[in-house]
């Protein structure tokens, strides 16, 4: 996966923005083992994790079974928002 990280950086603060989420800081994680980029972004001294992944309907997935979860709940991240593209997400920071 061939990915520009200014422009995935870009995005993420769009979506924070839209959120009225300024950003302070963003801090690309370590990849384990799979195509998805994580990140953990700072915003009025809360940090959330943000992930950029390239397979929309994973990612689709991925709310779909955090939403249940969530209503179920269930201690899991609760989705924030989701990039208009779906290729961005952002949620809370359980670490």
């Amino acid at each position: 996966m061939h990915i520009n990280e200014e422009v995935i950086q870009q995005k993420i603060n769009a979506l924070f923005l839209k959120n009225s989420l300024p950003v302070s800081s963003i801090l690309r994680l370590p990849q384990q083992g799979s195509n998805r980029i994580y990140y953990r972004v700072y915003s009025n001294e809360t940090s959330y994790i943000v992930t950029f992944g390239d397979n929309v309907k994973e990612n689709q997935a991925f709310h779909h079974f955090s939403d249940h979860f969530h209503k179920k709940g269930l201690a899991v991240p609760r989705v924030h928002d989701r990039s208009d593209d779906g290729l961005i997400y952002f949620q809370e920071d359980f670490g």
